[in-house]
């Protein structure tokens, strides 16, 4: 060190562990050129510099000040934060109970994307079927599938479509596709799976849009692809439901 200080003509030079503290003139050395030196000594270890802030920077537990012709020392408190689930009005209270403290307050939700476009878990009963929500058709011969949404019972969206079928009526996209292939109609248990229930929203807008563009990425869809665009939200969602899927697999595979 003693040699790269007369090179660079540094004014001093403290260390603690990894922690570097060098004090120098810019008109007389480069910490570009100091910072480059320091990276050769030893391959392994790559340094990073970081340069004061309105004459004042943060060393350790320490904040030193640069006066014209001094230094001003005082104690460094790194900013604590809380954070805290958002369950309802009452968590509001919780900001009060740190007022008085150098502690921030952050409130984080469980109502994510992810969890907001997630699939429903759901059991084979009758009561599934007399709410609403998004659904998939699935044609049973070729397994090409329709996304759509209804703010009725699933039972009457899927009758719609076989009466649509009966009648060979291009009004709907899966009798359509049925018709014109010459494919069966299977039985609501065989023909519709139930994505996710959800009341007549916009919400329900958003999660039918998102399993369109599922159906849409593997190339498997039967909706009117005009009406699809490419949405970079839904596709870190499916990426991350890929993920999980291939770690999951990854860990039945080391169990077994």
């Amino acid at each position: 060190m003693e040699r790269l200080s007369k090179k660079h003509k540094t004014i001093n030079y403290f260390r603690y562990v990894d922690d570097i503290l060098i004090i120098f003139d810019p008109n007389h050395s480069d910490i570009q050129s100091i910072l480059a030196d320091f990276n050769t000594v030893q391959p392994n270890l790559q340094f990073t510099a970081e340069m004061e802030e309105n004459k004042t920077i943060n060393y350790l537990d320490i904040t030193i000040h640069r006066t014209h012709s001094n230094w001003n020392v005082a104690i460094y408190r790194k900013q604590k934060c809380a954070t805290f689930t958002y369950i309802g009005k009452e968590t509001t209270y919780i900001p009060n109970l740190f007022r008085r403290t150098d502690i921030n307050v952050a409130f984080r939700t469980n109502n994510t994307n992810y969890n907001g476009l997630s699939p429903t878990h759901h059991t084979t009963d009758k009561y599934e079927y007399t709410q609403s929500g998004v659904y998939k058709l699935t044609c049973p011969d070729c397994n090409k599938t329709y996304v759509g949404q209804t703010g009725r019972s699933f039972p009457a969206r899927y009758k719609e479509n076989k009466r649509a079928f009966r009648h060979n009526s291009h009004t709907l996209k899966f009798a359509q596709h049925m018709n014109e292939y010459a494919h069966s109609f299977g039985t609501i248990h065989d023909t519709m799976q139930i994505l996710q229930y959800h009341k007549k929203s916009t919400h329900l807008n958003t999660i039918e849009r998102y399993y369109i563009h599922s159906e849409f990425a593997a190339n498997n869809h039967l909706n009117d692809s005009q009406n699809i665009f490419l949405n970079p939200i839904f596709e870190d969602i499916l990426n991350t439901h890929l993920l999980t899927y291939l770690l999951h697999g990854a860990e039945s595979f080391l169990r077994s």
